[in-house]
């Protein structure tokens, strides 16, 4: 099986083509069921992080940034931040593309009400919709190293909920 070449001219030709009705992850169901999973797990992971007996060697051993975990935690800031960085570059050529082509910015205000969740800013913001899944994982990391993230209540709430809005955006 071959994998098609990754160019921008396959990435336009996947964006004009999308349609979010025919799209993974489209229903209110899904986000619902992952966002009550993720609280679920996580909420547990750090009850039974506070439950355990802290030793001093393990408490001086999460706090540092190294080892494996530190690498991964590490790679995920950088996929999130070049896939940050293609998103905003294919959000930027949607929106001029369609300034161009419609003489106006007032859609970037306030859509058409027929406007049908298609084409290439709709891609674009699904795939930001799907980075919110992405996301997940620092959370993951972070309890895997033993150490919550800072703010812990913040940081599932937020994730919880940036998810729905992603999806009724």
């Amino acid at each position: 099986m071959e994998f098609p070449k990754l160019s921008m001219e396959y990435l336009e030709r996947i964006a004009s083509e999308f349609d979010f009705e025919k799209a993974p992850l489209n229903r209110v169901e899904y986000v619902l069921a992952t966002a009550t999973a993720y609280l679920v797990i996580v909420v547990s992971w750090k009850a039974a992080l506070d439950r355990r007996e802290p030793s001093p060697q393990g408490a001086a051993k999460h706090g540092q940034a190294g080892g494996v975990l530190g690498l991964i935690q590490s790679l995920h800031n950088l996929i999130l931040c070049v896939w940050s960085l293609i998103m905003f570059l294919g959000c930027g050529k949607c929106f001029i593309d369609r300034v161009v082509a419609e003489k106006s910015i007032y859609w970037y205000f306030c859509e058409r009400m027929d406007q049908e969740a298609k084409g290439p800013l709709f891609f674009w913001s699904y795939i930001y919709y799907l980075s919110k899944y992405y996301e997940l994982l620092d959370t993951f990391v972070a309890l895997l190293r033993g150490k919550p993230p800072p703010s812990f209540k913040m940081h599932i709430y937020h994730h919880s909920v940036v998810m729905l809005m992603t999806w009724f955006w």
